[in-house]
């Protein structure tokens, strides 16, 4: 689903800018000419103010320059831009159809056209792990609550926890994906710390998910998530992970910090790691982990269960 599912007046807004011009201010992003890119798309803003690709240069641009509130201010112009035009739609869209419109413009976490059937994988992997309505979920890195908005459906008001530290990413998420009445019937509670701290939620976890998150986060970082879950784990909880398995020795990652799109960064990219290397993170935790054999492998993503060696 694609801009014709708009109305005339909403694509004429949306044409597409000058491939040149667009192309310039990235390699001038990649380039570390930041400030120049800065005022090259906000001269493009000012000719084409309405167009939802233009502010989402601006965004790359700011973003990549450090200013952080100047690039929010822009991503949620582009918010803005695309739910008007989606508010004059011919007919109601759907969930899916309206994030194959917002994903043409921001980042939401994955490919657009996958936006709801990775968000409801999420769900199913929990649900063949024994998932209850009564059992609480802490979300890692739960984005724009892809997975978030099906698990809340599940999930008895009050038992869900994303932590993002991307505060635009999930604003768009609480407004746009799951939307004001199913915030108020969920009743979810968030976290925006960067160290992978669960402890602010002040409460355990029956399930702890991170689904393509060691795909972006360092050895120390996965430590961090096995420690948090130790410090927080119900005495039979469970921790799902995906990951990309490393091919051999010179594929495991051994950078100390996360690689890939965040709420300071608009480069993409994903690594892998050493099975090997996690299984003995947990067993020096006292963990036990697995392949869930059950769980089925999305573009490559292979999921693990954790737990307390002693359950």
């Amino acid at each position: 689903m694609q801009l014709s599912l708009l109305s005339a007046e909403a694509k004429e807004e949306f044409n597409p800018l000058s491939t040149a011009l667009t192309e310039r201010i990235h390699k001038l992003i990649l380039a570390g000419q930041t400030d120049v890119a800065v005022a090259a798309a906000s001269q493009l803003c000012v000719l084409r103010p309405h167009s939802p690709k233009a502010h989402a240069v601006l965004y790359q641009a700011r973003i990549s320059a450090g200013d952080r509130e100047g690039a929010y201010a822009a991503h949620q112009t582009v918010i803005d831009l695309v739910a008007a035009a989606i508010d004059m739609s011919a007919r109601p869209l759907s969930l899916q159809e309206r994030m194959s419109v917002f994903g043409q413009f921001i980042f939401l976490g994955g490919p657009k056209e996958q936006f709801e059937k990775i968000g409801k994988l999420q769900l199913r992997v929990l649900l063949n792990n024994g998932l209850r309505p009564d059992h609480k979920v802490l979300d890692i890195g739960c984005g724009c609550l892809r997975a978030g908005v099906h698990i809340m459906e599940v999930l008895n008001p009050g038992n869900y926890c994303g932590l993002e530290p991307n505060t635009n990413m999930l604003k768009f998420g609480k407004t746009h994906v799951v939307g004001p009445a199913g915030m108020v019937a969920a009743r979810p509670n968030f976290d925006n710390n960067l160290e992978f701290d669960f402890t602010p939620f002040q409460t355990t976890f029956d399930f702890f998910v991170a689904r393509s998150i060691w795909t972006h986060a360092s050895k120390p970082q996965i430590e961090s998530m096995l420690d948090g879950f130790l410090a927080t784990a119900a005495p039979d909880a469970v921790f799902l992970a995906s990951f990309y398995p490393a091919l051999d020795d010179e594929d495991d990652y051994t950078e100390s910090g996360w690689t890939g799109r965040s709420e300071s960064s608009c480069i993409g990219g994903w690594i892998r790691h050493s099975p090997i290397w996690i299984a003995r993170a947990c067993v020096e935790r006292g963990l036990r982990m697995c392949q869930d054999e059950d769980a089925p492998i999305e573009n490559g993503q292979v999921w693990l269960r954790i737990t307390r060696a002693t359950t």
